[in-house]
């Protein structure tokens, strides 16, 4: 198995302006079970970020959830980077006020794209994030599938290197699952 690493992300200080003046705004949309939080871009694009329960646990975490992104078009949206920023903000804000949960995401690939999804994620992270929150994006590769997933969580809540044991523990057991 390869090793699990952490996004790296650009300087607080550097991007703390950019950050704050670029956010649209948002609200939320649905109760505490499956928090969604609803934007639109300034095309007319409705945006969300849905945060359901993940059916796996971790050893020591006390809930997990899983993120799902989408928007309310079949063609693609333009290229907007408040997006990517909003994002960022809504799951650092969501993780912030609750510290104990961890989020994890399982890029969709039924339609070939899984690589393209977690690549965008990991540079809207690297670029937007705030840094207070650790992200380590991972590939799983089956005989017939490639799945990109990542965790995200507080490093003041949980251990680093237990949270990647648990993490690479169920890699190893969702492969076995797939084969």
């Amino acid at each position: 198995m390869s090793a699990i690493k952490r996004c790296a992300v650009k300087s607080k200080t550097e991007k703390s302006k950019l950050l704050n003046n670029n956010i649209y705004e948002y609200h939320q949309g649905e109760g505490v079970d499956h928090p969604l939080f609803l934007f639109s871009s300034s095309s007319g694009f409705e945006y969300g970020v849905r945060f359901d329960h993940f059916p796996f646990d971790f050893s020591g975490v006390e809930v997990i959830r899983t993120i799902s992104v989408f928007c309310n078009t079949e063609n693609l949206p333009p290229i907007d980077f408040k997006v990517g920023i909003t994002i960022c903000h809504i799951i650092e804000t969501y993780v912030i006020n609750n510290p104990h949960e961890v989020i994890t995401y399982v890029c969709d690939n039924l339609d070939g794209k899984g690589r393209s999804r977690q690549n965008k994620f990991k540079r809207w992270y690297t670029s937007y994030s705030n840094g207070h929150l650790l992200a380590f994006p991972h590939l799983i590769t089956t005989p017939t599938d490639e799945i990109h997933t990542c965790i995200i969580f507080n490093p003041d809540v949980y251990d680093e290197e237990s949270m990647v044991a648990s993490y690479r523990d169920e890699i190893e057991f969702m492969n076995n699952i797939k084969e």
